[in-house]
C-alpha cells in the first residue's frame, strides 16, 4: 500500500533549519510524505519500514511515544532495491545530511496534526550515532552510560587543568611556590571531582531514578570520593609498578594505569554509587 496524506507526525531533530518556531509547515511534512511513499509501507494499521531506516524510525517512535503518550506498531520489512537506498531520505528536502524526522500513522487521510518533541542531549547522541556504521551503532547505543560517564570524565579534566592553573597563580602570592602547587593540585581535585558528581547525579546516572534529597546527595558524595580514591590508588600503583620497578615506558605505564582506574571508576560509580 502507498502511503497518502496520512496524519503525521513531525519531530525536530538536529538538522531543523526546515523548522520555523519548532514546527515544521505543512507543505513540508506533504513533501516528506510524498518522498516516503515507496519507503514506508502501511497494512492493517501497522507501521512497516525498510531496513536502511530501521534505527533512525525505532529512535523516533520512541521519543514519540514517550513524549506524546502514543503507541505506533513497528515492523521490519527487507529492503526492495538497493539502489535507490540513501542513508537519510530526508537529506533532498532539508538540504542537511543530519535531519532525522517524521513518522507516520493513522489513515485519516483528512487530517493533519504536528507533534513537538523536544530532544535532549541523549537524543543527540543517539541521532549522531545513528550515522554511523550499524556495528559502530550498536556498540555506541548499548553502551550510552560509559560513553557519557567518558564524557562527563573529559570536561572534568578540563576543569581540574584550569582549575590547578588558576588556583595555583592565587596560592603563590600567598606562599611558597611549592605550597602553592600542592594547594593548588587539592584545590583542582575536589573542584573537578565536584564537577563530575553533579553531572553524573543529574545527567548520566540521571535515569536511575534515585532520590535527590541532601541526605542520599550526600551520601553518593562521599561514595564518589571513595570511588576516585580507589581510582586513583590503582593508576599510582599500576605507573608505579610498572615504571618504577619493571621499567615499562612512562608513558605506556600512565595509559595502563589511567584506562585501569578509569575503568575502575565507572565500575564503583554504576554497581555501587548510583546503585539503583
Amino acid at each position: 500500500m502507498v502511503i497518502e496524506l496520512l496524519k503525521i507526525v513531525c519531530v525536530k531533530t538536529i538538522g531543523d533549519s526546515f523548522v520555523k518556531d519548532g514546527y515544521l509547515n505543512k507543505q513540508y511534512c506533504s513533501d516528506i510524505v510524498n518522498s516516503l511513499s515507496n519507503q514506508l509501507i502501511l497494512e492493517n494499521n501497522t507501521l512497516y519500514v525498510l531496513d536502511h531506516l530501521v534505527n533512525t524510525i525505532r529512535r523516533i517512535i520512541y521519543l514519540t511515544n514517550s513524549n506524546t503518550g502514543r503507541n505506533i506498531d513497528f515492523r521490519i520489512k527487507n529492503r526492495r532495491t538497493a539502489g535507490l537506498i540513501k542513508n537519510n531520505p530526508f537529506e533532498k528536502i532539508t538540504k542537511s545530511i543530519e535531519t532525522i524526522a517524521v513518522y507516520i500513522y493513522d489513515k485519516n487521510i483528512n487530517s493533519f496534526e504536528t507533534i513537538y518533541v523536544d530532544l535532549d542531549i541523549d537524543d543527540y547522541l543517539y541521532i549522531i550515532f545513528s550515522l554511523f556504521p550499524k556495528p559502530l551503532y550498536n556498540l555506541f547505543s548499548k553502551n550510552i552510560g560509559l560513553i557519557k560517564f567518558t564524557i562527563v570524565g573529559f570536561t572534568g579534566f578540563l576543569v581540574n587543568l584550569i582549575t590547578l592553573y588558576v588556583s595555583t597563580n592565587l596560592y603563590s602570592k600567598l606562599a611558597s611556590y611549592e605550597f602553592a602547587t600542592m594547594l593548588g593540585s587539592i584545590t583542582s581535585f575536589e573542584t573537578s571531582l565536584l564537577w563530575n558528581f553533579l553531572l553524573h547525579e543529574y545527567w548520566t546516572f540521571r535515569d536511575r531514578g534515585l532520590k535527590h534529597d541532601k541526605v542520599n546527595l550526600v551520601i553518593r558524595w562521599i561514595k564518589y570520593h571513595i570511588g576516585s580514591i580507589i581510582s586513583l590508588f590503582s593508576q599510582v600503583s599500576i605507573v608505579t609498578t610498572l615504571s618504577g620497578y619493571l621499567h615499562y615506558p612512562l608513558y605506556l605505564s600512565l595509559i595502563i594505569g589511567v584506562l585501569t582506574g578509569y575503568i575502575s571508576n565507572y565500575v564503583f560509580s554504576s554497581k555501587i554509587t548510583w546503585r539503583r
